[in-house]
């Protein structure tokens, strides 16, 4: 334990760096840092609690749960000789590590020290282009770096400590891994283009925050290319196309188009943010009713007003606001009930319409309420 304060405080925030949450204790005097249990009192103490404290897994604790054992007292209950039959070796080298009769090995998770590269001036420089040229030079630096280690950057810092201001600090997270210097210079260059550097900076700091290791991978070239090849370059110059726009309209704003199982026309797609790999996503087939479809679907569908033959027949006419047209071809009714496990209570009858100008419409009627609706044109 920490005697000091400032110690157990620089420790406490340490830890919590790192990810952790910082608790501390200590005895008040020596008769109090003495143990509370005593070995032959801590087999009685354990029993109330649950077989979950033993970390044996779902599969033995699902199958504990069947024979009615729920407790570590009912555990120690039944012959020891038993267990391992009937619930495999690790049922008894926990029990024995909880109750101290065996030691567990505890491997601690060492730090890394991160690949960092650093340029100090003699003196502040206000000059941009010595600026950049430091830059391309520091990141040449930290690509060796992770090429010794075998590793790619996923999170990049820059640091530009300015003599008038406070450091300013310009972080880069990247899709995937990556040590290609060229690519980090063209997302690094833009954000050191528009950065205020005040009356010069003093020093320039380029640190690998989070890295990854890159796994190896063949590479050829024509005939001697593999699908898996081609797969991997794909994804490469994906990922360094979502990093390219990440850089210039920010990481939040980009979505991909995920297909989801729906009959229901808005909800057969949906957008995802783009997760920190962004890898293409895999050939899955969804299981989707093929139909004809509209090149574009209104986000909100439109209200229309529809004269028809009957109630439950074709438009003969339709007006969109101001717009009025005759309709000279009709093809439908297609029917889409609704997605009861959603709330739903509507049931559409589409109807792909095309007017004397040769414009297609996509239109549905809701029933009961014969309500008409615009949701989609064939551009």
């Amino acid at each position: 334990t920490a005697t000091g304060r400032g110690r157990e405080g620089h420790g406490a925030r340490d830890r919590e760096g790192r990810g952790g949450d910082a608790r501390g204790g200590s005895g008040g005097d020596g008769r109090r840092s003495h143990a509370i249990l005593g070995r032959e009192d801590l087999a009685h103490a354990i029993r109330p609690l649950p077989v979950a404290a033993l970390r044996l897994g779902d599969d033995i604790e699902l199958a504990l749960l069947e024979l009615a054992i729920e407790t570590l007292g009912q555990l120690m209950d039944l012959p020891r000789a038993t267990l391992p039959a009937r619930f495999g070796p690790v049922i008894l080298q926990r029990l024995d590590q909880f109750t101290g009769h065996a030691f567990e090995t505890i491997h601690p998770v060492r730090p890394v020290d991160l690949p960092v590269a650093e340029q100090v001036f003699t003196g502040p420089t206000p000059r941009l282009d010595a600026i950049e040229l430091a830059t391309r030079n520091l990141l040449d630096d930290l690509c060796t770096q992770l090429r010794r280690r075998e590793s790619g950057v996923q999170t990049l810092r820059l640091d530009l400590d300015r003599t008038d201001l406070t450091p300013l600090r310009v972080p880069l997270v990247l899709s995937r891994p990556t040590r290609d210097p060229a690519h980090l210079w063209s997302l690094l260059r833009p954000r050191l283009e528009t950065a205020q550097l005040g009356f010069g900076v003093d020093a320039i700091t380029l640190l690998a925050v989070r890295i990854e290791r890159i796994v190896h991978g063949q590479s050829g070239t024509g005939w001697a290319q593999t699908d898996a090849m081609r797969r991997q370059q794909l994804d490469a110059a994906f990922a360094r196309f979502v990093d390219t726009l990440g850089a210039r309209l920010g990481p939040h704003r980009l979505t991909r188009i995920e297909i989801t199982e729906s009959h229901v026309p808005e909800r057969v797609f949906r957008h995802r943010m783009l997760g920190p790999r962004p890898d293409l996503p895999p050939a899955v087939p969804i299981r989707l009713v093929p139909a004809d479809r509209p090149s574009h679907l209104l986000t909100r569908p439109r209200p229309l007003h529809v004269i028809a033959l009957a109630p439950e027949g074709p438009p003969l006419s339709i007006r969109d606001g101001t717009d009025e047209f005759t309709v000279v071809a009709v093809a439908g009714p297609e029917r889409i009930g609704p997605e009861w496990w959603q709330g739903d209570h509507e049931t559409r009858d589409y109807f792909a319409v095309g007017d004397a100008r040769g414009r297609w419409w996509w239109v549905y009627r809701t029933l009961p309420t014969n309500a008409w609706f615009l949701h989609g044109l064939w551009m």
